[in-house]
C-alpha cells in the first residue's frame, strides 16, 4: 500500500485491528479461551498476502493521484474564498470591519505618513439608518500659525446584514471657521479621506458635514495641536 498516506495507513490498520478484536471477543463469549480466541480470529482473517493484495487493489496508484488532486483543489478553493473575503467581503463582514476595524480597508493616517501628529478617534453620529464613524485625524503644521488637517471616516448601515451604505456624491465635506472644503473623495464604497484641510492655530476643531436626504449631521473633530509653552 505504498500509494496511501501515513494517516490512511493508520486508519486501515485500526480498522483491521478492530475487526480482529471484535471477532476474538465474540469467540470468548462463545466459551473460547482468550489466547485461543485471538489465534482463531487471526486465522479467520485469511492469508496476510491475500489481504495485502486486496488492499493494494482497493488503493491503487490512481487513489493516491486523485486524493492529492482533491487536496490541491481544496487549497485553491479556500485560497480563492479568502482572497474574495479580503477584497470583496460580504455585507456582514464589511459592516463589522467598518464598525470595529476601519483601518483594515480604509485609510490609516499613521501608515499614510506625512503628518506631524495623528490621533485615533471614536466619534459616531447616527443619521437615519446610517452611522458616520470618524476614526482618525492628522495634522501637519506649515508655519507658526497655519497647518493642514486630514480626517478619516467611514459610513455603515445600522443593520448588520445591509449592503454598503449608499452615500450620494457631495454628501460629505468639511468646514472651518474661514472656508468650506471640497467634497470628500470616496476610497471605497464606505470609506472616506478628507485631507489638506487648511486650519489656523486658533481653530480647535474641524467640522465634518454629512448631508443626505435622510438627514444632516455636523460633527466637530478636535485637532491634535501640540501644546506650546
Amino acid at each position: 500500500m505504498r500509494w496511501v498516506t501515513q494517516e490512511e495507513r493508520e486508519t486501515i490498520w485500526e480498522e483491521l485491528a478492530g475487526h480482529l478484536a471484535d471477532h476474538a471477543e465474540a469467540l470468548e463469549e462463545a466459551g473460547r479461551a482468550a489466547e485461543e480466541a485471538e489465534e482463531m480470529a487471526v486465522e479467520a482473517m485469511g492469508d496476510p498476502e491475500e489481504i495485502g493484495e486486496a488492499l493494494r487493489r482497493q488503493y491503487p496508484w490512481r487513489w493516491w493521484w486523485l486524493s492529492r488532486m482533491a487536496l490541491i483543489l481544496n487549497v485553491m478553493v479556500c485560497g480563492s474564498l479568502l482572497v474574495g473575503l479580503l477584497y470583496e467581503p460580504p455585507p456582514l463582514l464589511d459592516n463589522l470591519a467598518c464598525r470595529f476595524f476601519p483601518t483594515w480597508q480604509g485609510s490609516d493616517l499613521a501608515r499614510l505618513g506625512g503628518f506631524d501628529r495623528v490621533e485615533r478617534l471614536d466619534i459616531r453620529e447616527r443619521v437615519s439608518s446610517h452611522v458616520v464613524y470618524i476614526y482618525g485625524v492628522g495634522l501637519t503644521e506649515d508655519g507658526p500659525a497655519e497647518a493642514r488637517a486630514a480626517v478619516t471616516l467611514c459610513v455603515y448601515d445600522t443593520s448588520l446584514l445591509a449592503g454598503p451604505a449608499k452615500v450620494p456624491y457631495g454628501s460629505i465635506y468639511w468646514e472651518t471657521d474661514t472656508v468650506d472644503g471640497p467634497y470628500a473623495p470616496m476610497e471605497q464604497e464606505r470609506y472616506y479621506l478628507l485631507r489638506d484641510i487648511p486650519v489656523r492655530r486658533g481653530d480647535e476643531t474641524v467640522t465634518v458635514v454629512y448631508d443626505t436626504a435622510g438627514g444632516t449631521a455636523r460633527i466637530q473633530v478636535p485637532l491634535p495641536w501640540e501644546e506650546r509653552p
